[in-house]
């Protein structure tokens, strides 16, 4: 992604051997007054501090805010969904609560610019350019800017809830989020989307079903692999267009996840629900990094306890939806496919060459890691 680059210090001109000495002087005198302006001026940290005032403007944080003195307000922009809603609702209590009342955190479902509603990666770019202060992003999308997030989407790396605790509540979910800071992210933690399944206009029970059809997955590189793989064609869109493009059969199937396919009305377009729970997907609490700085040590660790207290809330909340959605499906007349072992194993052997090309990427390492760490790595996907 390109990141707009921070304004830099002007550089003093060389002087050269031929000049008189006025100008070693003048430029002596310079030098002196701009290193004690740096070391006497408040609320800088040298040149970075130069650097960085463009951006703290455009985030407003020098701007007088509304209601108590030294009041923050944190703009957090996201996909509407009612889950993710709640659970953003409870933080922003949660936070003004810790840290009595000196940050306030507003969640804006359906972040609009300039009429517009933006998507996911369009909300990241703008907390990368300092326009927006923060952002809830699936890390699909996200590994457009760190090609680590990858590992998370490769097919049937984890398998059950628990493993998906374990990844994320250890060090390696810290692991994912470096290479962020240099486009002046920082990930908060993570909210759970749970295990995707396939929803479709057409039965499609197993594998060789999947071959011609037209899928829409994710917006990332790794879901149309997946979609290739598995001999069907990938097209990568926003969640919010799925409904329309089932609609106009401009799709045959869609990669999703119970909750979010309930919430989309997609039973009244996509009747058929295959249960491949094939990968795990989680939402990215993501910070500018100035925005970050720019809050006490103290207020850091309450966002930080906040942020730690809504992800095991919205776990509960998510898997209960889950369970909730199936049996609604069921009522509903809905067809849900269970994959057999025999045919879960095509699945993966399908899926074996997006584990090659990850290899080759040089992040084997992280990826023995995640095996490890969740019981899978004896498994040979």
């Amino acid at each position: 992604m390109v990141v707009t680059p921070h304004p830099e210090l002007d550089d003093f001109p060389r002087l050269t051997g031929q000049e008189a000495l006025w100008p070693y002087l003048l430029a002596s005198a310079l030098l002196f007054v701009l290193g004690l302006y740096l070391i006497i001026t408040p609320g800088t940290t040298g040149p970075r501090a130069a650097r960085d005032r463009a951006p703290v403007e455009r985030l407003g944080l020098n701007a007088p805010q509304p209601g108590a003195k030294g009041k923050r307000t944190l703009r957090l922009g996201f996909l509407p969904g009612a889950t993710f809603e709640r659970t953003l609702q409870e933080l922003a209590a949660d936070l003004e609560q810790r840290t009595e009342g000196r940050i306030e955190l507003l969640p804006m479902p359906g972040f609009s610019l300039e009429g517009r509603t933006l998507g996911e990666l369009e909300l990241v770019n703008l907390v990368s350019l300092g326009r927006l202060e923060m952002a809830l992003c699936t890390t699909a999308p996200l590994s457009n800017y760190n090609s680590r997030f990858e590992v998370l989407e490769l097919p049937f790396l984890l398998e059950t809830y628990e493993q998906a605790d374990r990844l994320l509540d250890g060090p390696l979910a810290e692991r994912l989020n470096q290479g962020l800071e240099r486009h002046q992210l920082r990930g908060l933690g993570y909210l759970e989307i749970g295990f995707r399944i396939i929803s479709s206009r057409v039965p499609m029970p197993g594998v060789d079903d999947f071959r011609g059809q037209r899928l829409r997955v994710m917006e990332s590189r790794t879901s149309l692999h997946l979609a290739r793989a598995l001999g069907a064609e990938g097209v990568a869109c926003p969640p919010d267009r799925v409904y329309a493009m089932s609609r106009d059969k401009t799709i045959e199937g869609s990669d999703r996840t119970l909750p979010s396919y309930w919430a989309s009305r997609l039973y009244e377009v996509q009747p058929y629900i295959t249960e491949t729970r094939h990968m795990y997907s989680a939402k990215a609490i993501l910070i500018n990094e100035l925005a970050y700085d720019s809050l006490t040590p103290e207020d850091q660790t309450s966002l930080s306890q906040a942020v730690e207290q809504a992800e095991k809330g919205h776990r509960q909340r998510q898997r209960a939806e889950e369970e909730e959605v199936r049996r609604r499906c069921q009522e509903r007349g809905i067809t849900l496919f269970t994959l057999s072992p025999a045919e879960r194993e095509k699945f993966r052997q399908l899926c074996q060459p997006l584990y090659e090309e990850f290899e080759q990427s040089g992040e084997t390492g992280l990826l023995q890691e995640i095996r490890a760490l969740t019981g899978n790595g004896t498994v040979r996907h």
